[in-house]
């Protein structure tokens, strides 16, 4: 299995061109970070950063079909989630963060994890999905740049990784008292990785690691923390990215 096209294999940090080989080599004692956004991927092929909203639920469940295969029928997926013409595009979002889409979502990091935590045992990895939605400004409702079209957006988590929303100053954004919650909790726990390798910290909600249980965490003023395989769907995802990602052995 080949590097991610953005990475460059230096023979130091990244050791080889071939992941696994690069993994045992230096991701052993790394503690590991990382997640991602709920509005930053997608479902249709080849996208990451966008592309065209799915505007109906018969258009989204076709696509879930094209790219589980068997998996759709064997979980009865249009029993698992309900899509309607409204939420479509929500939805499919979502689905794609958690895993069903081209890159894995947030399903390749847990099953990275658990990886790391087989071969070896004291590197920490810790996943999350970021769906703190930043309000939209006045002027943006009902365009593209509202929130309910770009929901948490690809970097929109650095306002609260770095709790830069800055009370008692003109705001870049409308935020609201959720929105500063959810910057403590979270800069807090960026904090905390920083020093030690562990997000978790007095007062804060447990973050579960991701290890054999799967766990990760789904980041917003009101954190819930996720451990194992939860449900059908959970399942389905598990089952879709291990048999469509690259994933070391």
């Amino acid at each position: 299995m080949p590097i991610p096209s953005q990475m460059v294999c230096d023979g130091y940090y990244v050791p080889n061109q071939d992941q696994a080989i690069s993994f045992a080599q230096y991701a052993g004692d790394l503690d590991y970070l990382a997640g991602s956004n709920y509005g930053e991927t997608t479902m249709r092929a080849g996208m990451l950063l966008g592309g065209m909203p799915y505007t109906s639920a018969a258009e989204v469940y076709v696509r879930v079909r094209e790219m589980t295969g068997d998996l759709y029928d064997k979980y009865g997926f249009e029993k698992l989630v309900e899509i309607t013409d409204e939420n479509a595009d929500h939805v499919s979002r979502r689905l794609a963060s958690l895993g069903l889409s081209t890159r894995g979502g947030i399903m390749l990091n847990r099953c990275f994890g658990k990886y790391r935590a087989g071969k070896f045992p004291c590197a920490n990895t810790w996943t999350y999905l970021f769906s703190q939605v930043p309000p939209s400004l006045p002027e943006e409702k009902g365009t593209l740049r509202d929130e309910n079209n770009l929901l948490a957006w690809h970097s929109s988590e650095l306002w609260y990784t770095f709790a830069s929303l800055r009370k008692g100053v003109p705001p870049v954004r409308p935020w609201t008292g959720s929105d500063f919650r959810a910057a403590d909790l979270i800069s807090s726990y960026w904090a905390n990785f920083i020093r030690t390798g562990d997000p978790n910290g007095e007062g804060l909600p447990m973050w579960p690691r991701s290890d054999a249980g799967l766990g990760w965490m789904d980041l917003k003023s009101e954190p819930v923390p996720h451990i194992g395989i939860e449900n059908d769907l959970d399942r389905m995802i598990y089952e879709y990215v291990v048999r469509n990602i690259s994933i070391p052995e």
